[in-house]
């Protein structure tokens, strides 16, 4: 499977440089600076005013702090932290029958909230039905290109469908009142969320995402005769055209979004997304789907 080729936006960005952070030593003394850079081979923090220093000249608070910090630059670089976003086809049923249908004349009684009905098998047609099931998935590919490990990941992903729904049911009805053939759609969202404890230096790590069941349905009802019969007008039938009354409906597949987060400093989660297609994030809301 090709990767897609898909635009990896930052909503949120931090430029971690503009912040200034009080920063106290083991002495208690505090100073108030901005950090540039950290150098973990060399264990040395570079801040704006006040260059390198020694990252054991810190309080244990900040040198979290520090080291979150740096964890938190590398998680946002694209070239560091790289996203690779794949579509998956994991299952697909298909299921055809042909089945003698039956004729049902509906009407509706005053005062009365159900339906009477009469049915009447009709053994010179035949009603032709396939089911598809397309069971559709994403994977992410996460791989860490930092020299330094990425903690504490939390994945979440959500795969979004329209599913079309028959307003009632396959039968073929007499009724003028009711809409029996109108189909109505409904946005479904299948949501899933996972966590990495670690991500190595070049180590490169695989999630999924929840699966969008497809269902694809064909409902044909077609007249079956011979040569001598065919010159006969039987198309249509008492209570409207058998063909009108043919089925067919679809479900839609929307995308999937996929965020990304990892803590910064304070602890908030910052995010990173990642959808198909490609511009999902920036017309939809996560916390409305």
């Amino acid at each position: 499977m090709k990767p897609l080729l898909l635009l990896i936006t930052l909503i949120t960005t931090l430029n971690a440089a503009s912040e200034p952070y009080i920063f106290t030593n083991h002495d208690g003394k505090t100073l108030e600076d901005t950090i540039i850079k950290y150098d973990i081979e060399k264990e040395e923090v570079l801040l704006e005013n006040n260059g390198r220093q020694p990252l054991s000249l810190f309080s244990e608070t900040d040198q979290r702090y520090i080291l979150q910090w740096n964890q938190l630059n590398g998680f946002l670089s694209t070239m560091r932290f790289k996203l690779t976003l794949d579509k998956d086809r994991w299952a697909r049923m298909k299921q055809e029958q042909n089945r003698t249908p039956v004729y049902i004349a509906l009407d509706r009684r005053p005062h009365f909230d159900t339906l009477i009905h009469q049915t009447t098998p009709l053994e010179e047609y035949e009603e032709y039905s396939s089911i598809e099931l397309d069971a559709v998935g994403f994977s992410l590919k996460l791989r860490n290109q930092n020299f330094f490990p990425l903690e504490n990941i939390t994945v979440q992903s959500k795969v979004i469908y329209e599913e079309t729904l028959f307003q009632t049911s396959d039968s073929f009805y007499e009724s003028e009142s009711d809409l029996f053939d109108e189909i109505i759609t409904e946005q479904r969202v299948r949501v899933r969320e996972e966590s990495i404890s670690m991500l190595v230096p070049l180590e490169e790590i695989t999630v999924h995402s929840a699966t969008a069941i497809l269902t694809e349905q064909k409902l044909d009802r077609t007249l079956l005769t011979s040569e001598e019969e065919e010159e006969e007008d039987t198309s249509s039938i008492e209570g409207g055209d058998w063909s009108d009354h043919n089925r067919d409906r679809e479900d839609d597949f929307v995308g999937v979004w996929f965020r990304i987060g990892i803590p910064d400093p304070s602890g908030q989660l910052t995010w990173r997304h990642i959808s198909y297609p490609d511009d999902l994030f920036e017309e939809l809301i996560w916390d409305e789907l």
